[in-house]
């Protein structure tokens, strides 16, 4: 499937034809005369070069990272910290969100780049050519009278060294404890004077930030007790059946028989007992047999505290003068690049109670086997749909596609990966000079275009409940047209091949060929991708396995390679997307000015700047890839 939408937007604004008498009264909202940052009445920040050169070898974001007014920023973490933005850096002064603070670079606006993230669009820090630039300057306070609405936080602007003369290389390496590798930087900016009096100037860098696996940290290394809020999902695989009583109003929860030994986290629960009242009105106490609870996954240890980054720059400007008439021009690339930013193995379902799997699922039944008293257990007639022979014919479950075990398709810890890639191109020039002894004008063309790719997986929701049911895989040929309606007792779901329209067999295992169960019980799981915490349970043997709390489980006592997931499978579940978008801006600028009465023919002492500008902005152009 392809989704393309265009957005163009054209906006001119022109002050001009301004006639005062000497006796009015002004007031000064918001100007444009030229000036310098010690003739300003806002409060601004400098930082020149000398400076930041003072402070090390900091990068851009780590420079603005200790602007004061500066309320964090986007895009600089991982999946949770980065809303929506990995690889993109930006500035959020005043905290009023990175789309409310400008920037500028050489007093000219930058395109934003196209993805529009959780804070809105923003320029990227990244592409801004750190080794180049002379001096920093941040306006702390609104500036929306005169740049329009993205300043009403303040203005950053980035000015370069145009007037530099010689080599400057710049080699640097940053040692992260636990990081897979240094972190690195690398510089050379040149600059000279040309025999016609124009400086040029020229530069080239480049940062890259290594893998920061989040189970190298302590964050990962502590239990749920120690640390509940230490990245535990309830929604895991293995999971936890969710078992309604007699009464029809009231539920149990017990975790997978073989949570623990697969890598999971199910402490033995202080009371296994349940008392529900039925439907004579007596109180029934159910004992649970050492399975209630919920069988946990920690999701952080698949995550990067900071992900694999290469940042690029290049930046080349001329300044010169022609018949006593100054120009600039400059021409810049920014490539910011993402290659496999870690997340979670599989998310789970939007409704994290709604999996149901048949009670003669392979899986389940293999279980059983190894757990007879859990079979014993959800066989009582104490729970909905079961006989006290037999369990209920189908089974609601809190699990997703991949877990504990990780993702077959991800990275070395099994986390699934994506990538975030940035390109920014800037071409811009202006001149200014005197028309008269008395006004000057300043005339200029900028023009920023940024593209992006972003890639995306997730389960569908179709493939993964006909998987549940033994009719997944790429060549079984059946495809859901009904998923049933849980409401109602009837989560059963209706397939068809094309031709053949079936309610999937909860009697039977017997499969069309080709048609695959997807196993989320703990005997498909080898060794999980998890932390080891010496859990136990020995009510129902139930213990992980491991030697060095913190440190990856061991290999699964009760895996079944016969009952494992097939790649092909796993495979099949899991759809890919990319999306690609571009934005632009445009930006005209024609400014005159002198002497009010040069203008309008009074004598009035002060100044009038008129401009006029065309800006495009924001050209997105979407290609969704199913």
């Amino acid at each position: 499937m392809k989704l393309k939408s265009l957005l163009f937007g054209t906006v001119i604004s022109l002050f001009s034809s301004i006639s005062l008498t000497q006796d009015e009264q002004v007031t000064v909202v918001g100007s444009l005369i030229k000036g310098t940052p010690i003739d300003t009445g806002s409060p601004i920040s400098t930082f020149n070069a000398e400076e930041i050169t003072a402070q090390g070898n900091l990068n851009i974001v780590e420079l603005i990272k200790m602007v004061p007014g500066s309320s964090g920023m986007d895009g600089e973490a991982n999946q949770f910290g980065a809303n929506q933005a990995e690889g993109i850096a930006n500035i959020n002064l005043r905290g009023l969100g990175t789309n409310r603070t400008l920037v500028l670079i050489n007093g000219k606006r930058q395109v934003t780049v196209p993805s529009r993230t959780g804070a809105g669009r923003s320029v990227n820090l990244h592409d801004i050519p750190m080794a180049a630039l002379s001096r920093i300057e941040i306006l702390k306070e609104g500036a929306a009278a005169t740049y329009g609405s993205d300043a009403i936080a303040g203005v950053v602007n980035f000015i370069t060294d145009s007037n530099f003369e010689g080599l400057k290389v710049n080699l640097g390496a940053k040692a992260i404890p636990d990081a897979e590798s240094e972190a690195s930087e690398f510089s050379i900016t040149y600059g000279s004077k040309l025999s016609d009096g124009t400086n040029f100037l020229f530069s080239l860098a480049q940062q890259h930030k290594p893998d920061f696996f989040a189970k190298n940290t302590d964050f990962t290394t502590k239990s749920a007790s120690q640390n509940p809020f230490g990245g535990w999902s309830s929604i895991g695989n293995p999971g936890t059946f969710i078992m309604p009583l007699d009464d029809l109003t009231s539920q149990v929860e017990l975790g997978d028989p073989g949570c623990n030994a697969a890598g999971g986290y199910r402490p033995l629960a202080a009371d296994q007992n349940e008392t529900y009242t039925d439907g004579q009105g007596q109180d029934v106490t159910v004992d649970l047999l050492g399975y209630r609870g919920r069988c946990l996954f920690n999701y952080a240890y698949f995550d990067n505290v900071q992900e694999r980054q290469t940042n690029s720059q290049l930046w080349m400007e001329f300044n010169g003068s022609i018949d006593e008439h100054d120009f600039h021009f400059e021409f810049a690339y920014g490539n910011t690049d993402v290659p496999r930013y870690a997340t979670s193995p599989a998310y789970p379902p939007n409704d994290p109670n709604s999996s149901y799997i048949p009670n003669i699922h392979p899986g389940l039944q293999g279980l059983y086997t190894q757990f007879p008293s859990f079979e014993t257990l959800l066989a009582s007639e104490d729970f909905v749909g079961a006989d006290g022979t037999n369990p209920a014919s189908v089974h609601r479950m809190r699990t997703r596609p991949f877990a504990a075990s990780g993702n077959p398709a991800g990275n070395v810890n099994g986390a699934q990966v994506e990538m975030r890639e940035y390109d920014t191109y800037r071409f811009a020039f202006d001149f200014e000079g005197k028309l008269t002894e008395e006004i000057d004008y300043s005339a200029s063309l900028n023009y920023s275009m940024s593209e992006s790719a972003i890639t995306f997986s997730d389960t569908q929701a179709h493939k993964y409940t006909a998987a549940l049911f033994g009719y997944g895989g790429p060549d079984c040929g059946y495809t859901i047209t009904d998923f049933g309606n849980s409401n109602n007792n009837d989560p059963i779901p209706t397939l068809s091949d094309g031709t053949n329209t079936i309610i999937a067999d909860v009697a039977t295992d017997n499969r069309p060929d080709g048609c695959l169960f997807l196993n989320v019980f703990s005997n498909a799981v080898e060794q999980a991708q998890q932390p080891f915490f010496g859990i136990e349970n020995n009510t129902v043997g139930d213990d992980q396995v491991g030697t060095v709390i913190g440190e990856r489980v061991g290999i699964n006592p009760n895996y079944d390679a016969s009952l494992a997931n097939p790649d092909e499978l796993l495979s099949w579940l899991v759809d890919k997307g990319r999306v690609e978008a571009e934005s632009s801006l445009l930006t005209l600028d024609f400014t005159l000015q002198g002497m009010l009465g040069n203008f309008s023919g009074g004598g009035g002492a002060g100044h009038l700047v008129t401009k006029g500008e065309i800006t495009t902005s924001n050209n997105l152009l979407l290609h969704c890839l199913e």
